[in-house]
């Protein structure tokens, strides 16, 4: 025990607010007092379990920052055909570009990759007919 509050009882006893601490402490808590404290611990975890789950699904639906996928998703949206979709896969992949959407925004860009791939990066089973690569450039590129 703290030396001070056993001074406190040699000398003359508690106050009355450290006498009703002590008794209320030996005597314990109601069932009332007990029911109400362990709903309230429930009722904390469930509003954090809520308050965590919303945060959680928030930032999953947010998409993560991945250029392959933006590119696989450009590609498909765009309406390519199965020919002109495997021709721009194989191009991004064999070139290895890091962000394969950009080739699609620009058609210089388009043409110089193009070029690099055609000069000995293609893989051996790509060989796609010339007619492949301008209906791919006409697409993405119309007025050029």
């Amino acid at each position: 025990m703290n030396s001070a509050i056993l001074l406190q009882i040699q000398n003359g006893g508690l106050s009355a607010t450290q006498r009703a601490v002590r008794d209320r402490l030996q005597d314990g808590g109601s069932l009332t007092a007990t029911l109400l404290l362990v709903t309230a611990l429930i009722v904390i975890l469930l509003v954090t379990f809520y308050l965590t789950a919303r945060q959680f699904r928030a930032r999953a639906t947010r998409l993560p920052s991945d250029p392959r996928r933006l590119f696989d998703d450009l590609v498909n949206r765009l309406g390519f055909t199965a020919p002109e979709r495997e021709m721009l896969e194989s191009l991004t992949l064999d070139l290895q570009l890091e962000h394969p959407a950009a080739i699609l925004l620009s058609g210089t860009l388009f043409d110089r990759h193009l070029a690099r791939w055609r000069n000995g990066i293609r893989t051996a089973k790509m060989a796609e007919p010339e007619n492949v690569v301008l209906q791919v450039r006409a697409r993405l590129f119309p007025s050029a």
